[in-house]
């Protein structure tokens, strides 16, 4: 491939060496569409810059083995990259063209720390080996594009504008059974809004497993013998959908839930288990707690903070104190920061509203796709291997 005067290098195994490469649309087709089988691919570049475009995206992160020498690349993995969370589409997609798996995922340039894990993610190989990437500009520093569409009304729906290229080619939605979401509720509930969370996390091919232990009081945070049964519930349900989808595995705990999560991964040194994230909302755990401790265990903690939930503060009163794990982080934050963790505060949230369509297709779906395997690798890098 020649570099059309891109300074694009390759490392000994055909990958982009580490860093990424920036170009223009037509500058990636160039070289990287060369050869029978690559090109068959231009179209649905066109395209899904068309849809990108549209929707007023600036850039799309491109990484996999087809910015690589391979003549047959395995997997094209796109991140669309747009100004505002509002243009995020409701999920990803996951397609099979040609037999070259293409996976297409969004995230916003106002959630930068999101952005970051996706670059991450795209900067190593299945083998955990470091390589580049290539940014794709559709816009200019002053915010002109750099892209014109070309296509009269590109569809919102990113699986649309591929299909009408591909009508009489193989293609196939890929269902992978890789990744698993794992749901905890709280107390005096069976946790309905699961049905909102299996909608959109199963539309872009997550296993949704509920972990549902019945419907319990508040007395339960001072009865320990039931407190262990739920979690040592949780701890066969977690090794059960990992051992029969060979999948990795991230976790949603909403209140009474948060504190089962925690205490699961406080009874251990080095869990059997490891999560790629682990999203709290309402969560009553101490706002002291050391989530520093939990690398290797937990890739990524996310911490919704609504300064109306006043359960924790509830919940610490009822147990006297005394519970050292049980505070109000759910409603101040944690107080200690650490890699780990990334926290948001909204004003509008309370302890039961925050798990809503535009909070889980919009924030936490990216944050999901971002941090698959993460668990694995941190456990990896800490303890030389699962």
């Amino acid at each position: 491939m020649s570099d059309l005067s891109i300074n694009v290098q390759f490392g000994e195994a055909g990958f982009l060496k580490p860093g990424i490469i920036a170009m223009g649309a037509l500058q990636f087709i160039e070289i990287f569409c060369k050869g029978d089988f690559r090109a068959s691919f231009e179209k649905t570049l066109r395209d899904l810059y068309d849809f990108a475009a549209h929707r007023n995206a600036t850039r799309i992160l491109v990484g996999g083995s087809f910015v690589s020498k391979k003549e047959h690349p395995q997997d094209l993995d796109c991140l669309v990259v747009f100004e505002k969370e509002t243009g995020i589409p409701d999920r990803t997609e996951r397609l099979s063209l040609e037999g070259t798996k293409l996976d297409i995922f969004f995230c916003s340039g106002d959630q930068p720390n999101t952005l970051g894990a996706f670059v991450e993610m795209f900067q190593h190989s299945r083998y955990n080996q470091e390589v580049g990437l290539v940014e794709i500009q559709l816009k200019d520093s002053s915010a002109r594009p750099l892209w014109q569409v070309t296509t009269a009304q590109p569809d919102d729906r990113i699986l649309d504008v591929v299909k009408r290229v591909y009508f009489n080619r193989h293609i196939s939605n890929r269902n992978d059974t890789g990744r698993a979401l794992i749901t905890v509720h709280g107390i005096k509930s069976h946790g309905d809004w699961n049905a909102e969370v299996a909608h959109i996390a199963s539309s872009s091919g997550w296993i949704v497993a509920p972990y549902v232990y019945g419907s319990v009081g508040a007395t339960v945070l001072l009865r320990s013998s039931k407190q262990s049964r739920i979690i040592d519930g949780f701890r066969s349900h977690l090794e059960d959908i990992r051992s029969r989808y060979q999948c990795d595995i991230s976790v949603i705990a909403h209140s009474f839930g948060t504190y089962v999560v925690a205490k699961y991964l406080q009874g251990f040194d080095r869990c059997p288990t490891p999560i790629d994230t682990l999203i709290l909302t309402g969560a009553i755990l101490n706002q002291n707690l050391d989530l520093s401790q939990w690398f290797g265990n937990v890739g990524k903690v996310i911490n919704e903070v609504a300064p109306n939930d006043k359960l924790g503060k509830y919940a610490k009163w009822l147990t006297f104190g005394r519970n050292p794990l049980i505070g109000r982080c759910g409603e101040l934050g944690f107080s200690r920061s650490c890699n780990l963790l990334q926290q948001r505060r909204c004003d509008v949230f309370n302890h039961n509203n925050v798990i809503r369509r535009d909070i889980v297709s919009r924030q936490w779906m990216p944050w999901l796709e971002a941090n698959v395997g993460k668990g694995t690798r941190d456990a990896t890098e800490r303890w030389g291997g699962v």
